[in-house]
């Protein structure tokens, strides 16, 4: 009977722990929902964040995602004018670039007296602003207070975001613009510039393929240039500001060039600086790059006039002269209508490639230069004849403004006739004083160069001329500019020709046997396939006894050389009489990046280390006189060392393919130093001889490139980088923590944890005593009696 009563009492127990499980459950589940599911049209917690203000005290709060389709959500605190009174603020975006409805500040609003305000503001959108806000494009919002309210204090705060979602119209992605280059000697070649979207990080993607030297060895030499169309109507180019390009161009020995916006120069002949728009391109001619737009065009509208035009062949002996240019670059998803110039008549030539002469090769200061040409037709249609631009020695000399166009190395414009491609011109010269050019002009051997194609939309892509096609002489004949590069192929023993070289201290004599007395002549020293032109004679007429004599400058770097002999006479212009070795001994002055050419005759074992000095020494201008060096302080490799390096095949990257740095990542053990302190290291010459080279060739170059670090943009670029990347990294990490231990995650563990011991106590069977079995098993016995 005892348990037969204790069966009985333990049953409605269980009911009662069944229902008070049940409710427990219920309100878990409905607290979890009261907390979840308004979050769930709310913004997450991820995507909020909160920006200080300069004056450190008021906050804003905002998303880090926007929709283009809906508003952005904001929220201030400690705003305030005084103790009782709240801030009048205005909101602008992108630095107030971005207009809203035709108006800069797209939001205004005073805080509530305790210095909080919450406010709703509107989407950049193709219905409301000239500049839309694009999906995936990176913006800025700025809160600002103090000029809309007499005695509120100056505050700026800024909230960084990023569009996401799909944009307002329905349409496909704009395509890529493509163009073709209209070779005038080996194969074509390719550009590819994607749709360009406005913003102050706004930066321009472009592809290349098919950019190699007439013997397809190395990649060829590109100016890359971003046209647009000034208020004249005319095509302008942007230029840069910087002088990195241009001091490239003059190392090499070629005319600066403010307008080039990208140089792309063999890999392995140059540090790349993407900061400033120096680049490499590999040995197949191709490359795939993003540089950062110009100022006037990230702030530009959409639809605006943009093309961009791509050439090669004058920077770099032995390449091709190809030129392209594209149609109008989508601006925020509209491109412009392209520009043609058409003509009433066809222009119609018997003549299958455009040519041009000099009538009078002998001019005089001042004078003017008869240009006659034919075969200058626009391709098919009633488009007339394409506008010609004439340059100086390959744009080595400009005009002192910008009058006649913003390439100021474009000496004179000329219009062919438009029915029939004559070309008939006349083109005056400099003066020779610095009143009419930039350098002076001076007397002696010169060339012109024509190019067409990039001043006009449609024009035919030409480019013609330079030394050998079109020369002529100002006053009496001397050579100008740098002597034509060789290669290492061109400087074998064979060459040689019994040219002899004695130095005494650092006097060098030269004798040449195999030239007249009084004909012109320049020694230059070879580091391997690197002409030192600033060490070498310039321009000078051989002496009764076929010799020359000139004194070495005294930051001639120490190291072994081939001292080269090339003809300067105009119909041998460049011609090799011979060479022969000159070492100059090691000093222990100078700087580091002086580093000295590796010894020895061949190439074995040396070339990769030549080729991190080839940096280090620029080789000259036009004259060797003069000094021209790089803004990081080296020159890079010469012409000729870009031949012979890529043909030897031991180039090496030096830096990533790509401008932009994602993620710095230190290996184990590496100590990094502060640019600050790297900067003030003490310098020395590096003097290296052949068995230096042959055991330290990575050594040289890594401490090369550490040294250059410093002064190098884009080492500074990436640096930042390093420095923004990190804690960003370690912000992710942290918010993915709090995204997991959140109080609805908590709630629904707890939950998921109630109801499965729910599950279990209500789904287990509670053993049967010997007692309680043998009642159970008597009670049916009972009922039979």
């Amino acid at each position: 009977m005892m348990n037969i009563g204790i069966s009985r009492i333990s049953a409605p127990s269980r009911t009662h722990i069944r229902r008070l499980l049940s409710l427990l459950l219920a309100a878990l589940l409905a607290l979890t929902a009261c907390l979840v599911l308004p979050s769930a049209s709310a913004d997450d917690s991820s995507n909020r964040q909160t920006a200080t203000a300069n004056d450190q005290t008021a906050e804003v709060s905002g998303p880090r995602k926007v929709d283009v389709t809906g508003t952005i959500h904001v929220e201030g605190r400690d705003w305030k004018h005084s103790p009782s009174e709240g801030a009048r603020i205005a909101v602008k975006y992108d630095k107030g670039t971005v207009a809203v409805n035709g108006e800069s500040i797209v939001s205004q609003f005073e805080a509530s007296a305790d210095g909080t305000f919450s406010a709703e503001l509107p989407v950049p959108t193709k219905a409301n602003s000239d500049k839309p806000w694009l999906a995936g494009t990176e913006h800025t919002i700025h809160f600002l207070s103090g000029s809309l309210k007499d005695g509120d204090p100056s505050r700026n705060a800024v909230l960084r975001v990023t569009v996401a979602g799909q944009a307002e119209s329905s349409e496909q992605a704009q395509p890529w613009v493509s163009a073709t280059s209209s070779a005038n000697s080996g194969s074509a070649a390719t550009i590819d510039v994607a749709p360009f979207t406005t913003g102050e990080d706004a930066v321009f993607h472009l592809i290349g393929k098919g950019w190699k030297t007439a013997d397809g060895k190395s990649g060829s030499i590109v100016s890359i240039k971003v046209n647009y169309r000034a208020p004249s109507g005319r095509i302008d180019q942007y230029a840069r500001r910087d002088q990195v390009i241009s001091d490239h161009l003059a190392s090499l020995g070629k005319s600066k060039d403010s307008t080039s916006w990208v140089l792309l120069v063999p890999k392995g002949t140059a540090t790349q600086d993407p900061e400033h728009g120096l680049y490499t391109i590999d040995q197949t001619g191709s490359f795939d790059i993003t540089v950062k737009a110009p100022e006037e065009l990230r702030h530009g509208k959409t639809g605006q006039y943009v093309t961009v035009t791509a050439q090669s062949g004058r920077n770099l002996d032995g390449d091709v002269q190809r030129l392209a240019v594209t149609g109008p670059i989508p601006v925020n998803g509209e491109a412009a209508q392209p520009i043609q110039e058409t003509s009433d008549v066809r222009c119609t030539t018997q003549v299958t490639r455009p040519t041009a002469r000099i009538e009078n090769k002998d001019v005089a200061r001042g004078g003017k230069l008869h240009l006659v040409g034919e075969g200058w037709c626009n391709p098919g249609g009633k488009t007339g004849a394409p506008q010609v631009a004439v340059k100086l020695d390959n744009g080595s000399f400009s005009h002192l403004d910008q009058t006649l166009h913003s390439n100021r190395s474009i000496w004179a414009l000329v219009d062919p006739d438009p029915a029939t491609g004559v070309l008939d011109a006349w083109i005056r010269l400099p003066d020779g004083t610095a009143a009419t050019s930039v350098p002076e002009y001076p007397d002696g051997a010169h060339s012109l160069r024509l190019l067409s194609g990039a001043l006009r939309a449609g024009d035919l892509s030409v480019s013609f001329g330079g030394r050998g096609s079109l020369d002529f002489t100002v006053g009496e004949y001397r050579p100008n500019g740098a002597a034509p590069a060789l290669g290492l192929d061109e400087l074998t023993e064979g060459s040689r020709h019994d040219v002899r070289v004695t130095r005494e201290g650092t006097r060098i004599t030269v004798e040449v046997p195999g030239r007249h007395p009084g004909k012109w002549v320049r020694a230059t020293p070879y580091a391997e396939a690197a002409p030192r032109n600033q060490w070498g004679s310039g321009w000078v007429r051989l002496d009764d006894k076929r010799s020359l004599s000139y004194d070495l400058p005294d930051d001639a770097a120490a190291g072994d050389y081939r001292l080269v002999v090339q003809d300067g006479e105009n119909e041998d212009f460049g011609k090799l009489l011979g060479w022969d070795r000159l070492t100059i001994p090691g000093k222990a002055r100078g700087s580091h990046a002086e580093v000295a050419p590796a010894q020895g005759r061949g190439t074995q074992g040396t070339q990769q280390s030549s080729q991190s000095r080839a940096h280090a020494a620029p080789a000259s201008g036009r004259d060797s006189g003069s000094e021209q060096t790089s803004a990081s302080g080296a020159g890079p490799a010469s012409p000729a060392a870009v031949r012979g390096m890529t043909s030897l095949g031991r180039i090496q990257e030096q830096t990533p393919r790509h401008a932009r740095v994602r993620r710095v990542l230190r290996a184990p053990g590496v100590i990094a130093y502060p640019w600050g302190h790297a900067a003030h290291q003490p310098t020395q010459r590096v003097v290296a001889s052949l068995r230096d080279a042959g055991n330290d060739t990575h050594h040289h170059a890594r401490s090369h490139t550490r040294s250059q670090a410093p002064s190098s943009g884009r080492s500074r670029a990436q640096n930042s980088a390093h420095d923004s990347q990190g804690p960003n990294a370690e912000g992710e990490e942290a918010g993915f923590t709090l995204k997991v231990l959140t109080w609805n995650n908590v709630l629904l563990v707890l939950a998921g944890a109630l109801l499965l011991a729910m599950i279990l106590y209500l789904t287990h069977k509670p053993p049967q005593s010997a007692s309680q079995a043998s009642e159970a098993s008597a009670a049916p016995e009972a009922s039979d009696d």
